[in-house]
């Protein structure tokens, strides 16, 4: 499992355009791409990144899951219910 890392951007649709940085991945066959909004691990109890940490540990062993069960599975052992959330999961073949 990698998280991806980098500099934190502009959210997304804000009023005014911002300049936005690309980036490359390679995804193997089998290999999953798990896109999030923050509501998904930011809670106002605790640091971003023990979110982000609980994520990973949800992750483990789910290579196998369907996407929908995966992000099933994910909503119950991360989210809070205090923010609203997007996921996107995209499986390579």
């Amino acid at each position: 499992m990698e998280v991806l890392d980098g500099a934190w951007e502009p959210l997304l649709g804000l009023a005014r355009p911002t300049r936005r940085t690309s980036r490359e991945l390679a995804l193997a066959p089998g290999d999953t791409l798990l896109l999030y909004t923050d509501g998904l691990i930011e809670r106002r109890d605790r640091p971003i990144d023990e979110g982000l940490a609980e994520l990973v540990d949800g992750l483990a062993g789910t290579a196998a899951l369907p996407l929908g069960d995966l992000c099933d599975q994910l909503l119950a052992i991360v989210h809070s219910g205090e923010d609203d959330i997007a996921m996107l999961a995209l499986r390579a073949r």
